[in-house]
């Protein structure tokens, strides 16, 4: 069967690139930071961001120390990195890659604690490139002018802690930071620039167990967040026969889906009843036995695994199914300033008519603001609030040929492509909402 219409995300959306930081420095430098694991922190005194005749300029600006680096970009689908600038010559000739980011944050912090206690907390941040900043946000550790982009950056921050009453001749210093973290080979190569520039360094994922770290800090992309595939069947004894469970438990690859079995009351005070679930290693994707329905909950990409186990069980009991859903869940995009009083909200529409090839349908659309967490690559918690459109289309099936079933499919993903078409075009999001 073709299923190269199933799962297309909205507008050809991509997941977000994520970045390996790199410091570009002189040759001598790079092999004094691989070798020994010396790291320059400059003062922010020493950036031209930093003006001491602001009146946005605090006292413990004078203490704040930065590593500054460049974000090397990468394209995990095809395994490839975006050139860097040439322009980028001009801070040396050298590029030391940290294939380790977590690792490298670690040992940093260490040394931190070790030679300046608790009088700094180390921090990281990627610089913003605006058109226009204000006067105000001048002083920003994280923003610079759009003509800036090529450097791309990622910052590693020294900040004085303002609990802690520092010695007055330490809050003055100003003189860079040197650390010391010891050999860095086992967590950086170094190339030259001339490499990233033209093309030439081979992204090597597997054999630096990279890949695995980099998924973990992609931020929640805009298009489709997860997907719910639903088969309602009569199931004679409530739950699947043991033939059934059996049959699933050959289809799926054991290695990465484990069969577990928990007791669940489907009404307050009822009998309690074995649910059985197969949930993936990665704890995110699961097939889950709800009485008298099957539910896959899976991630964008693996909705052709699914829909091949579900077609071979369509085969074999085509008729017992009488009812299918989709539920999907989209990432429409960061929220807006003026949407913050909306934040505790949600909006929602059920609607049920018929289609003249869909039959009896049911939809469900919600629109609501959730806090979307993932870790950056320096391991470290982050979270982004961004508007999710949910919606559930079902529909009464009684066919028993499984082509048709499929067909089903594929129009109830083109419904929901377009709604989240409208939606996203809209200049107001829940304007666009309401339209739908």
């Amino acid at each position: 069967m073709n299923y190269e219409n199933i799962g297309v995300i909205v507008d050809k959306m991509k997941e977000e690139q994520v970045y390996i930081p790199v410091k570009i420095t002189e040759k001598k430098y790079a092999e004094q930071m691989i070798n020994e694991g010396r790291i320059l922190m400059r003062s922010f005194v020493d950036f031209e961001e930093y003006d001491a005749d602001s009146p946005y300029t605090g006292e413990n600006d004078f203490g704040i120390h930065l590593l500054c680096m460049y974000r090397l970009m990468i394209d995990l689908c095809e395994k490839s990195y975006v050139k860097i600038d040439k322009r980028m010559r001009q801070f040396g000739d050298t590029a030391v890659i940290i294939t380790d980011p977590e690792e490298f944050y670690i040992r940093l912090c260490q040394w931190c604690g070790m030679v300046l206690g608790i009088r700094y907390r180390i921090g990281t941040g990627n610089v913003q490139y605006l058109p226009q900043i204000e006067e105000r946000e001048k002083h920003s550790l994280f923003l610079k002018e759009i003509e800036n982009d090529w450097q791309n950056e990622t910052r590693i921050v020294g900040i004085p802690n303002p609990c802690v009453r520092v010695q007055q001749e330490y809050d003055n210093r100003i003189e860079p930071w040197y650390a010391e973290l010891g050999n860095l080979s086992d967590i950086a190569v170094m190339v030259p620039i001339e490499d990233l520039i033209e093309g030439k360094w081979t992204l090597d994922l597997t054999g630096q167990a990279l890949e695995q770290k980099l998924q973990m800090c992609k931020k929640p992309a805009t298009g489709v967040l997860g997907s719910e595939y639903v088969c309602f069947r009569d199931y004679r004894d409530v739950c699947p026969s043991t033939e059934n469970i059996d049959w699933y438990m050959q289809a799926l690859d054991s290695k990465v889906w484990i069969p577990l079995t928990e007791m669940r009351s489907f009404v307050p005070g009822g009998k309690q009843i074995p649910m059985l679930k197969f949930e993936h290693i990665d704890r995110k994707q699961r097939i889950i036995f709800l009485q008298n329905r099957l539910c896959a909950m899976l991630l964008p990409g693996n909705e052709g695994l699914i829909y091949d186990i579900l077609v071979q069980d369509l085969k074999r009991h085509a008729e017992g199914y009488e009812k299918l859903a989709l539920i999907r869940h989209f990432n429409i995009g960061e929220t807006g300033r003026e949407y913050q009083a909306y934040q505790q909200k949600q909006a929602s529409f059920q609607r049920s008519f018929k289609d003249t090839e869909l039959g009896d349908v049911t939809e469900i659309d919600m629109l609501m603001i959730q806090h979307l967490q993932s870790k950056n690559i320096y391991g470290l918690d982050i979270e982004s609030r961004n508007w999710v459109f949910q919606t559930e289309i079902s529909m009464l099936q009684h066919a028993d040929n499984v082509d048709h079933i499929r067909e089903c499919y594929c129009k109830i993903e083109e419904r929901m492509q377009r709604k989240c078409g409208i939606i996203m075009e809209s200049e107001d999001i829940y304007g666009g909402f309401q339209t739908v």
